[in-house]
């Protein structure tokens, strides 16, 4: 999925890409995963923030050095798209305490996109006026039963947000499934997922 990857996500076209966490389990897979997002290419930029397996196995290395990659830790960024302004905030897997200072910067009228690694935020978002939530960590269940879903989430919520896309008061929250797996090499009936959003933006 690694190598074939890039040639997806580049034959889309795409504006932004958003990276959401768990890019390696082991420090080994480091330079298969430089390889793949150094292939990514989007006209505005590669956003990223960090997954738990990322920390538990490479805490102090920048997975991205030398890549055109803006890794976001509690901080935000405005991207002008066509006279709209698209502003991306992302939070480290172990802070999202840092979500007030990675909104510090941000305009009234500012499309925000939230990345954080884990959905478990998505009901304490009231008042921050949050557009589009991008998480991931389920990884879809990885392994799924027939009219039950994920067998596991690790999620607080458990099965409530455990794949695909919700509404949540404002905000939408989308949870991917990624492309990888953790623990077991298996998928069944969790697919892996490249998910593209088309955000209409106000006509000039």
């Amino acid at each position: 999925n690694e190598r074939r990857l890039p040639s997806i996500v580049n034959s889309l076209n795409p504006d932004i890409i958003c990276l959401t966490g768990d890019y390696i389990n082991k420090i080994e897979a480091l330079d298969a995963v430089r390889r793949m997002v150094g292939e990514l290419k989007a006209r505005y930029g590669i956003y990223a923030v960090r997954g738990n397996w990322d920390v538990a196995a490479a805490s102090n290395v920048d997975i991205f050095m030398g890549l055109k990659v803006k890794m976001l830790m509690g901080e935000g960024e405005r991207i002008a798209i066509s006279g709209n302004n698209i502003y991306i905030a992302g939070l480290d897997v172990n802070d999202d305490s840092a979500l007030p200072q990675a909104l510090a910067t941000r305009a009234r009228d500012d499309f925000t996109i939230l990345l954080f690694h884990y959905p478990d935020l998505i009901e304490d978002l009231k008042g921050y006026d949050i557009d589009l939530y991008l998480s991931g960590h389920t990884h879809g269940g990885q392994v799924a039963l027939p009219f039950y879903g994920a067998v596991l989430t690790f999620s607080k919520y458990g099965k409530k947000y455990e794949r695909g896309l919700h509404r949540v008061g404002e905000t939408l929250l989308y949870v991917n499934r990624g492309i990888g797996t953790e623990g077991l090499p298996i998928r069944f009936l969790s697919r892996p997922e490249v998910t593209l959003f088309e955000i209409i933006g106000k006509g000039k």
